[in-house]
C-alpha cells in the first residue's frame, strides 16, 4: 500500500485533465517533464558507465593475480586498449541518446 501519482504526458494539457486542483498539481509541465527524464538518463548512463572500471578495481583488489595479466602481458594492454576504445564509444553514444533541448 504505497501512494502513488500520476504525470499527465500531454502538452498543452487538456482542459479535463485539470478539472479540480487535485488534479492540477499532478500535471506538470513539459520542460520539467524532459528535465527529470533527461537526469535520470545521465544517472543511468553513469552508472553503466562506472560499473566496468569498478568491477575491474574490486577484482583487482579482491584478487589481484587474476587480472595482473592484463597490464603485464602484450596481448592483455591489447585487451585494455580495446576495452578503452568501446568504452569510449559506448559513452559518446549515450551522451548523444541523452542529451536533450528543452
Amino acid at each position: 500500500m504505497g501512494i502513488t501519482a500520476t504525470v499527465m504526458l500531454s502538452w498543452p494539457p487538456a482542459a479535463s485533465a485539470c478539472s479540480t486542483s487535485a488534479d492540477a498539481a499532478v500535471v506538470t509541465s513539459f520542460p520539467t517533464q524532459i528535465r527529470a527524464m533527461s537526469s535520470e538518463a545521465k544517472t543511468g548512463a553513469w552508472i553503466i558507465g562506472s560499473l566496468p572500471p569498478g568491477v575491474a578495481g574490486i577484482v583487482f583488489i579482491t584478487t589481484p593475480d587474476y587480472i595482473k595479466p592484463l597490464f603485464t602481458m602484450t596481448f592483455g594492454n591489447f585487451l585494455l586498449l580495446g576495452c578503452a576504445f568501446w568504452m569510449s564509444i559506448g559513452v559518446l553514444i549515450m551522451k548523444k541518446m541523452i542529451s536533450f533541448r528543452y
